[in-house]
């Protein structure tokens, strides 16, 4: 069937995102991969199959395999059973999303994705993703940096910090 095939396809990607010898264009092919699959809605089958986990590594490579886990992992954000394990991997994604500019340009899907991923974690009620947000000031100057963008990005910063100022370890 679809689904089991579709199983199969998460567990191989994994497996890839995983194993040692992996060339860079095999973990951007699977981190693609990912992607799509997460944008099917499997997003809880990859996160139960240790997709995030497999995809942090690939944060700050500085190459496709990063675009392709930032945007993944952004995807998989949604789904808030994810924030725990991201929360691992969020001073690369402050990093990454730090390096954008206030305008991003096309070729910066990764500063974007990061930025939005940290925007999910702040507003999606996982006490360890929140916990961890709060706790990084590089986190927190960089939510209070992006007061001064667009405003859209003052909007989903305003929002992200109202989710963790009350949090006793941001005050």
């Amino acid at each position: 069937s679809a689904v089991a095939a579709e199983h199969e396809t998460i567990r191989s990607c994994v497996h890839v995102l995983g194993h040692a010898s992996s060339t860079g264009s095999m973990l951007a092919a699977a981190a693609a991969t990912l992607g799509c699959v997460s944008e099917t809605g499997r997003r809880d089958s990859i996160i139960g199959e240790g997709g995030v986990q497999s995809l942090l590594p690939l944060l700050g490579r500085g190459d496709d395999g990063e675009t392709h886990a930032a945007r993944t992992l952004c995807s998989l954000a949604i789904d808030s059973g994810s924030h725990r394990a991201l929360s691992e991997g969020l001073a690369a994604m402050v990093s990454i999303a730090s390096s954008a500019t206030s305008a991003t340009s096309a070729g910066e899907f990764a500063p974007a994705a990061a930025m939005t991923t940290i925007h999910r974690m702040a507003s999606g009620g996982v006490e360890a993703a929140q916990h961890a947000i709060a706790c990084s000031c590089e986190g927190v100057s960089l939510l209070v940096h992006r007061l001064n963008g667009s405003g859209v990005e003052q909007r989903e910063s305003a929002c992200s910090l109202r989710h963790l100022c009350g949090r006793a370890e941001a005050q």
